[in-house]
């Protein structure tokens, strides 16, 4: 990424999306991989406030937000961190291929508003369901040296400490496998190995 795309994302983001008096104070921001229900990866620029995780699709081609969801801190209940892995249902090629085993992650769980139904694990696009996954940004896996943007253990413990700082709150802290309940996942392979979710153009740089 070129010196000055990641700082106009995060002020772009800012202007925007952040609302002091009610988001409370800023804390930092960050490169992570979200992976959704059917396990397509997608880039996403994440906020953390003293009480909300703000995650956000910028697309860094056209600098402009596409689509952002604020999740207060609040509301979470559990973090999982552990390796990432998949259900004894899903077909073995596609862990095969995919080569997850010795990628770590971090889940998010918060109370749900309406619980997700059949319908909505197997909807793409469904948004109700109460949890998110983030993993490291793929750069990383490219690159000998990241830049601290795509730390994703300086963005876990800044979370973990945020979402823990009230006391008067209960939060499970797990530790375990990050299950991704994926059966087939031929769309999911040819998403990630396209990085379809990714704004690869950077100034004619790519990873």
């Amino acid at each position: 990424m070129q010196e000055g795309y990641f700082e106009k994302a995060v002020e772009c983001s800012k202007n925007e999306l952040y609302f002091p008096d009610i988001d409370g104070s800023y804390i930092g921001a960050w490169l992570a991989t979200e992976i959704d229900h059917w396990d397509n990866e997608k880039e996403r620029l994440i906020l953390l406030t003293q009480k909300q995780l703000i995650v956000v699709r910028f697309n860094f081609i056209t600098t402009k937000i596409e689509d952002h969801r604020k999740i207060p801190l609040v509301n979470c209940i559990r973090m999982q961190t552990g390796n990432l892995s998949y259900s004894s249902s899903t077909f073995g090629f596609y862990q095969d291929s995919t080569r997850r085993s010795n990628e770590t992650g971090l889940r998010i769980h918060w109370n749900a508003v309406k619980v997700p139904g059949t319908f909505d694990y197997w909807n793409p696009w469904s948004k109700d369901i109460p949890h998110i996954t983030l993993t490291a940004h793929t750069s990383v896996k490219y690159n000998a040296v990241s830049p601290e943007c795509v730390d994703f253990s300086a963005l876990q413990k800044s979370l973990v400490a945020a979402a823990t700082s009230d006391i008067s709150r209960s939060l499970v802290m797990d530790e375990e496998p990050i299950v991704i309940n994926m059966i087939l996942g031929i769309t999911a392979l040819v998403h990630n190995q396209s990085k379809l979710g990714f704004s690869r153009d950077r100034g004619g740089v790519s990873y």
